[in-house]
């Protein structure tokens, strides 16, 4: 790393050089003998007393910026920095804006093998993985898959019962009754959401974790019920599905369709080709197989 000394040495160098400019060729090369940083722009200039330190952490990811005050305390976000100034007057003149805690970007072309190999293993240690990375292990027939789907279903039956005051009973509103009408949507809906379930399930799930909350929020300012409530969550959650699966049926009746259309263009043209090549006709087999889709313009000779 290009310690201060250095900086220092490269610009008396200059200052011997008059006429030298940024075309000239610099006096230390930017290479991996040591690691190279780089300021960020618009830094402020350190106020006179204090000192800004850069320390490289020991894993080469970044640089940590602090300022040493006249008095040798290290201050090391802005906070420390108007404390500091609060409580010595004589410092008055000296503002906030006057420093930056922003630091420089490690050049990773100058980074140690072995620093590179610390940034990698940080990476790797802290790095999110992607979600779908392995397999949903609540696939359909596995116990998991069932333990949520019942979770689901016996949490909106409970809530129900909340709701319509059967468990619990109160004659004020009270927190069990709230749960129960928020059931659907805080134990129901994220239940069967963690199942490996299918596309069109999933979408019904994610509009029903929308739709929902805006029911619940809405509803209460028309008829102040619990069991109005939940019984509009649950219509909704029925309906949902009832349309989704509607479109899912629709879907696969297409598909079905297009698979009984095609396999009979599969079994009709084997055939037409092989009639023509029983009859051997003078039109080519491609006309005689067209032609039982497109009329031809032109008719063969006999």
């Amino acid at each position: 790393m290009a310690t201060k000394d250095d900086n220092s040495e490269s610009l008396k160098r200059r200052r011997r050089k008059p006429g030298v400019t940024c075309k000239d060729a610099a006096d230390i090369d930017c290479n991996a003998t040591r690691t190279w940083v780089i300021d960020r722009p618009g830094i402020p200039k350190t106020p006179k007393g204090f000192k800004r330190s850069l320390v490289l952490r020991r894993d080469f990811s970044k640089m940590d910026a602090y300022y040493i005050t006249p008095t040798g305390k290290k201050l090391r976000t802005k906070n420390e920095i108007a404390a500091f100034l609060e409580a010595n007057p004589k410092y008055k003149d000296v503002s906030i804006e006057d420093f930056n805690f922003t630091s420089p970007k490690v050049m990773e072309d100058t980074i140690p093998e072995d620093g590179k190999k610390a940034v990698q293993k940080t990476a790797a240690t802290f790095a999110p993985r992607a979600s779908t990375a392995t397999k949903n292990p609540a696939a359909p027939g596995t116990a998991l898959y069932t333990v949520f789907e019942v979770q689901g279903y016996v949490s909106m039956l409970l809530g129900g019962a909340l709701s319509f005051n059967l468990i619990f009973p109160s004659n004020e509103p009270d927190v069990w009754r709230l749960m129960g009408m928020w059931s659907i949507w805080m134990f129901t809906i994220p239940s069967l959401r963690a199942r490996d379930c299918s596309k069109n399930e999933k979408e019904a799930l994610n509009y029903l974790f929308l739709l929902i909350p805006l029911l619940n929020v809405i509803i209460p300012f028309f008829w102040k019920s619990f069991a109005v409530v939940w019984s509009a969550d649950t219509l909704a959650f029925f309906g949902m599905y009832a349309w989704k699966g509607n479109q899912a049926f629709m879907e696969e009746n297409d598909i079905n369709t297009e698979k009984r259309e095609t396999s009979w263009i599969n079994v009709i043209v084997p055939i037409s080709i092989a009639s023509h090549l029983l009859t051997k006709p003078e039109c080519p087999p491609k006309a005689h197989v067209l032609s039982m889709f497109i009329p031809p313009k032109t008719s063969c000779k006999k």
